[in-house]
């Protein structure tokens, strides 16, 4: 499998950690779940990816 490349903007970061407690950097951490999940979401830009990070389940909204 390919590795995936991530890209993000660093404001967004830092508002994403304040608001949720969580970084981008961590929260790619999901699709390395092998039991994740991939769903479209609510919009056509969207998806919506649940997985575990450890011990703790996510959803992570992407394009």
């Amino acid at each position: 499998m390919a590795s995936l490349r991530w890209t993000w903007h660093e404001n967004k970061n830092r508002i994403n950690r304040r608001k949720h407690g969580l970084s981008f950097e961590t929260a790619t951490l999901v699709f390395e779940d092998p039991l994740m999940a991939q769903l479209p979401g609510p919009d056509e830009d969207r998806w919506m990816t649940i997985g575990a990070i450890g011990n703790v389940v996510v959803i992570v909204a992407h394009t």
